[in-house]
């Protein structure tokens, strides 16, 4: 991974019935993160996805929780990567969950 990237893991505990797998998940999310991200990964459990711009992860991480939550992923879905100011985990939902060197506001 380079400098200028940073890896967002997405992880779930079950598909919507809807998606026939992890594959079809990643293919409806490619088209609307080309601009901003891509999909470096995806198995049964999960995803990570390379951001392009890390200063602006927060603002992508909102947009995939809101593409994720259209899609009709579960509430447990979780999203989460590491930066300067620590570990950061944000809900489907959209909720900020942690980060490990300063409080959740």
């Amino acid at each position: 991974m380079s400098a200028d990237t940073l890896l967002v893991d997405v992880a779930w505990p079950e598909l919507p019935r809807q998606l026939t797998g992890p594959e079809e998940l990643a293919d409806q999310l490619g088209a609307g993160l080309r601009d901003r991200a891509g999909i470096a990964t995806v198995d049964e459990n999960g995803l990570a996805v390379l951001v392009r711009r890390p200063a602006d992860v927060e603002a992508f991480a909102a947009d995939l929780a809101d593409q994720l939550s259209m899609i009709g992923m579960p509430d447990r879905t979780y999203l989460s990567w590491r930066d300067e100011l620590g570990v950061h985990r944000r809900s489907v939902t959209g909720r900020r969950i942690a980060n490990a060197h300063r409080p959740v506001a």
